[in-house]
């Protein structure tokens, strides 16, 4: 009888007066130490959850002001503050935290480095594929991801400074690919095309519609590609 019994959770107009305690469930599908913090703001929320006694299904509507989270890389550590939308529908989640899926989830939102205020970069990007699992304390996934970037000089605050590196413009994201723990898996790739780019290099200077291309072909190439027509 316990094994079939059911439950159906619905709210509306809930309050998360601290988005630092939605952490802990990122990471029951991110590494450690995770990638990213949730520290401070604040979110309203209503939505609907179908819960068995081994997986709940149904779906979540967040939106924050003013948050607060905390990035960083092997090499590298960012604060941002932003504003969102997120669509989460939740397909299917085992309640041991083996599997997750959350295609079609959708978020908007306009984030700015703390550095970097004046800046924001404004998205809608679309998890048309979100597929994660977990073995132990080691998280892998398959992901398909697309989505408008605006402002695309707000992505410099991850580029090293030492490269001499920087972009800017508004264009189209496309992204598809697996992990397992934290590295990427082969093949995967990603695509910005970009009515208005621009890239500078040292004293060099391109702009104009354009495509950038990463990909991954295997654990041992990669490939990196830019083409811009016209350039000074």
């Amino acid at each position: 009888m316990r094994e079939e019994a059911s439950a159906t959770l619905r709210w509306q107009s809930a309050r998360l007066p601290n988005i630092n305690a939605l952490q802990s469930y990122l990471g029951a599908i991110l590494p450690d130490p995770a990638p990213l913090q949730l520290l401070s703001g604040q979110a309203a929320s209503h939505g609907r959850l179908d819960i068995t006694a081994e997986q709940l299904s149904g779906e979540v509507n967040v939106a924050g002001e003013r948050l607060t989270t905390r990035w960083q890389s092997e090499e590298q550590v960012g604060t941002l503050t932003s504003d969102m939308r997120l669509f989460l529908p939740i397909r299917q989640a085992a309640m041991d935290g083996s599997t997750l899926n959350i295609s079609g989830t959708r978020l908007a939102w306009q984030v700015a480095d703390i550095d970097r205020p004046s800046e924001r970069l404004a998205s809608v990007l679309v998890l048309t594929d979100g597929r994660f699992q977990r073995r132990g304390n080691a998280p892998s996934g398959q992901f398909s991801l697309e989505g408008s970037v605006q402002q695309l000089g707000f992505l410099n605050a991850f580029l090293p400074d030492a490269h001499g590196l920087t972009i800017a413009g508004e264009g189209q994201l496309f992204a598809q690919g697996a992990f397992r723990n934290n590295r990427l898996l082969a093949p995967t790739r990603l695509r910005v095309n970009a009515d208005q780019l621009e890239v500078s290099f040292l004293d060099y200077l391109a702009t104009g519609r354009g495509e950038l291309t990463a990909q991954l072909d295997s654990a041992e190439q990669a490939r990196l590609s830019l083409g811009i027509p016209a350039s000074r």
